[in-house]
């Protein structure tokens, strides 16, 4: 096998998938509680895998995008429009909310109530309090600092159910939800709420137009490679043609 060329080609799939992670950060500059993910390149210079028989083989030299966890600082804070709209004080502190996959976590704080008095988030997923999704009693509601919901003067506050995921694996799903993998459930929250917040996206657009720029020129230098590359073995052939 030519090493060169698994070496050239294996760094233009990594260029693409890097512009499409940051495409996907330009595309949701202005994405309510968005996290950028942390991407980075790794070698396989020195990795095996285990082959049917058994037999450990090296595989050959290339590298790779690995998709990190999202980047840790929060967007900046903006303010919100009604008593439903709520961010985390805390960077590592997440709402649960119900899926039809599961449950899944999200800083978007962006609530409201359907008609029966449920309260979801702008995707129509139930916001998930200790005892399941938390509904209303009457039409209206507010959420407190403590994290607490109060549907109705007098009525007994419920408990959103917000955790903290620092050091867990998060994997993305969509823009704005993770879930954790491997079954790890999270701890308690760190912080408080902030009513009439909203957390805004934690990309920046001059930095993503920046970044993009770069990988755009260095996919250019490895589109390169792989021509001179192609010409290259393409002359070895010709050679032995006329031998």
């Amino acid at each position: 096998m030519d090493l060169s060329l698994t070496a050239v080609y294996s760094a233009l799939s990594a260029a693409q998938s890097a512009l499409e992670a940051n495409a996907q950060d330009l595309a949701n500059v202005r994405t309510t509680g968005y996290r950028p993910q942390q991407t980075y390149f790794e070698s396989a210079l020195s990795a095996t895998w285990q082959a049917g028989d058994g037999a450990q083989q090296d595989l050959p030299w290339a590298v790779q995008l690995r998709a990190g966890q999202p980047m840790d600082k929060a967007g900046p804070l903006q303010t919100g429009q009604g008593p439903l709209q709520v961010a985390l004080s805390n960077s590592d502190d997440y709402f649960s909310v119900q899926t039809p996959q599961g449950t899944a976590y999200t800083r978007n704080g962006d609530f409201h109530l359907d008609p029966s008095g449920q309260l979801q988030d702008p995707f129509g997923d139930a916001v998930l309090g200790a005892n399941g999704p938390l509904q209303a009693t009457q039409g209206k509601a507010q959420i407190n600092p403590d994290g607490s919901f109060v549907s109705a003067p007098g009525s007994p506050p419920q408990k959103l159910d917000i955790v903290n995921l620092k050091g867990l694996q998060l994997q993305r799903q969509g823009a704005q939800m993770f879930t954790v993998t491997g079954g790890q459930s999270g701890g308690p929250p760190q912080g408080s709420v902030l009513p009439g917040q909203l957390e805004g996206s934690g990309s920046d657009i001059f930095k993503g137009m920046s970044d993009m720029v770069v990988l755009m020129r260095w996919s250019e230098s490895v589109q390169k490679a792989a021509h001179a590359n192609d010409d290259a073995a393409k002359a070895v052939i010709d050679a032995a043609k006329l031998t």
